[in-house]
């Protein structure tokens, strides 16, 4: 992972690198002779009101991007920010800029090896299993202590375990519950620490805490990358993990995209396989969205690959993954001066792996037509099955924020927000949908409902304290 400037003096010359899987940002600004770039959009925004460079009057809101932010969490088009002014280099790009012109470059492709014209299952798990240890090995490469986010899933327990019984190292483990809330991961976590970490931390999470404080959370959000309310438990994951000395992190992050980790990639099984690519991409932009409106998007289009599923693991590696889970992670993380790594996005691994696992990212439905969550991830789970001695069986939750406890108790001031004079809600809405945002009853608020209401809040919270600001 990497994101580089280069300058050479002798050319007047300035290079711009971005690495292929987006695992670090990259923006600049560039205007006439003078060029900023930094990875943040809020540090470059922040010299607006620096008089050497007298930036205030450049920036302008970017509303077609801010309002995608209603639809998903995330901003989906790779060169985007919330200003029209400052950009992003894409995934894999090689920027030259010189005398105020640019010239673009792009690294090589991911997955260009593919020695198995018709792959057999065993033969790749050997090869993933392999390759997978070497990559652990190279990220284990740190002068300082190195912690692991164990989240009690597959992805992240085949990682402490190959770190253990591979490389003799026992990580550090840090896992995040939350108190009396069923979406917590801690007890499987837990079983999985005993066995091959030095440690546990279980960082609990108080939904009264967050409410009581959540200003306070609002600085991790003003980039406007992602707005997954995953951000803020990530981040005190990360506090803890810095209070207890550590400067390295291991996620499991990229797994679930290289190996159909997602209900989603069961879309060309079963039933499925009958409609049309362009009905189930839409199902999946909804499972991604809860946002009906997200279906009707023109702008995003699939890729047809070799099948759906293949399409599908493009379109989540190159938009998903970097615009939005990464930038969850590296904000968060970021913020307490914790470098994350993930090995599952290493490019040797991917090179090697990438093609050859593309037959085996989904599995058969045993019965039923909808997607099984329990038959994701074949050649991952066979691993946990070989290196564990036994069935992964516990539903995926992850690291998610309780929004619905934040939406309820928020509601009043975010329909303050979209009533008041000044807000962005008003340039993201028409009137008809403001008066029936207004309208919403506490006692019936949908799912649908209490992600847009909180993408809302978001968005008002960060115009109000950080835009006009």
């Amino acid at each position: 992972m990497f994101a580089i400037a280069i300058w050479s003096s002798m050319q007047s010359e300035l290079t711009l690198v971005r690495d292929s899987q987006g695992i670090k940002p990259l923006y600049y600004y560039l205007s006439n002779d003078l060029l900023i770039f930094a990875s943040e959009p809020k540090a470059i925004y922040s010299l607006k009101k620096h008089k050497e460079f007298n930036l205030g009057y450049r920036f302008t809101l970017n509303n077609d991007a801010i309002y995608s932010l209603t639809k998903y969490m995330y901003m989906p088009h790779a060169s985007e920010s919330f200003a029209n002014e400052i950009k992003q280099l894409p995934l894999g790009a090689v920027y030259h800029f010189r005398k105020g012109s640019i010239s673009v470059e792009s690294l090589a492709e991911r997955g260009v090896e593919n020695n198995y014209s018709q792959p057999d299952f065993y033969e790749v798990c050997e090869n993933v299993e392999k390759e997978l240890i070497a990559s652990v090995g190279r990220h284990l490469n740190s002068d300082a202590q190195i912690c692991i986010a164990l989240s009690g899933g597959i992805d992240s327990a085949l990682l402490a375990n190959i770190a253990h019984t591979e490389w003799g190292n026992k990580l550090n483990a840090f896992c995040i519950s939350f108190k009396n809330d069923q979406r917590s991961e801690n007890i499987n976590a837990k079983k999985i620490a005993d066995r091959h970490c030095s440690s546990y931390s279980d960082v609990i999470i108080r939904t009264d805490d967050i409410l009581l404080n959540f200003d306070n959370f609002m600085p991790l959000f003003h980039n406007l990358s992602t707005i997954d309310g995953g951000l803020i438990s990530n981040a005190i994951m990360a506090k803890e993990m810095r209070d207890k000395g550590f400067k390295v992190a291991i996620y499991g992050e990229g797994a679930d995209e290289i190996f159909g980790g997602y209900s989603w990639f069961q879309l060309n099984r079963g039933v499925y396989r009958f409609l049309s690519y362009k009905f189930n991409f839409k199902l999946y932009l909804y499972a991604i969205s809860r946002s009906r409106k997200s279906i009707y998007e023109k702008n995003t289009k699939l890729v047809k690959g070799k099948t759906f599923t293949e399409s599908l693991r493009q379109f989540e590696l190159n938009r998903q993954l970097p615009q939005h889970l990464l930038k969850k992670i590296d904000n968060a993380t970021m913020s307490q001066s914790i470098e994350g790594r993930v090995p599952y996005l290493d490019s040797i691994f991917l090179n090697k792996i990438y093609q050859q696992s593309e037959p085996f990212i989904s599995s058969r439905p045993r019965f039923g037509i909808l997607p099984d969550s329990n038959r994701t991830k074949p050649i991952l789970r066979s691993l946990y099955r070989k290196r564990f001695q036994t069935e992964y069986s516990p539903p995926k939750k992850g690291f998610q924020l309780p929004l619905d406890s934040i939406v309820l108790k928020y509601l009043p001031e975010i329909k303050d927000l979209i009533s008041s004079e000044n807000n962005i809600s008003s340039t993201l809405f028409n009137a008809d949908e403001l008066t029936n945002l207004i309208k919403i009853n506490s006692n019936t608020v949908s799912v649908e409902q209490t992600w847009l209401l909180w993408r809302i809040l978001i968005l008002e919270k960060w115009f109000q304290n950080f835009w006009l600001k």
